[in-house]
């Protein structure tokens, strides 16, 4: 199926594992290398780096230090984005008085 997929030998290719004995990221490339691929990175961090690191990024939390356990990340995680969504709704609710003032005399005005 690979060489199907993708067919460029060269392209770089990504694998990770979703449990936590890294079994599945050892094997792959491995097997992608009996198939001359040669361009193979295994993203040590799995899902769990990947939601940290996407976490921060979505809440503008700029770069992360490295955190070694998953209950460390998950935390780092989960506070991230608690934090991003208590910001917005902290400004939605300073902004719904002006906002309100705003649509209010635009609709009179016409």
């Amino acid at each position: 199926m690979a060489p199907r997929v993708l067919p460029d030998k060269g392209a770089q290719i990504v694998v990770y594992c979703a449990s936590r004995t890294r079994n599945a990221s050892e094997k792959a490339p491995r097997e992608l290398a009996t198939l001359n691929y040669t361009n193979m990175k295994d993203y040590e961090g799995g899902k769990q780096d990947a939601l940290h690191n996407a976490a921060m990024i979505l809440t503008g939390m700029g770069p992360v230090s490295i955190r070694k356990t998953v209950p460390s990340k998950l935390f780092s995680a989960i506070y991230a984005l608690f934090s991003g969504i208590a910001f917005l709704g902290t400004v939605r609710i300073l902004l719904i008085p002006s906002t309100t003032g705003c649509f209010i005399s635009f609709i009179w005005s016409n």
